[in-house]
């Protein structure tokens, strides 16, 4: 088992509409940012949280309110 911190940037590209006009290597990069935290979500490791909530407030400032598990 492994304690994480995530970045925020993976939360904000994985939480990216996928739209006509994007690069081929944004679309993968968004895909791959999604089966990394889907893989995380169901898997052992710890998610590791700062508890001064920096972290937290970026995502809550970055992504949009959806369930990222019904987008992927």
């Amino acid at each position: 088992m492994l304690d994480v911190v995530i970045d925020a940037n993976v939360w904000i590209v994985a939480d990216r509409l996928i739209t006509e006009g994007l690069a081929k290597e944004e679309v993968n990069c968004i895909k791959t940012c999604r089966e990394w935290l889907e893989r995380f979500v169901n898997g052992v490791d710890r998610l590791l949280v700062d508890w001064s909530y920096q972290i937290i407030l970026e995502y809550r400032k970055n992504i949009r309110k959806t369930d990222l598990r019904n987008s992927c």
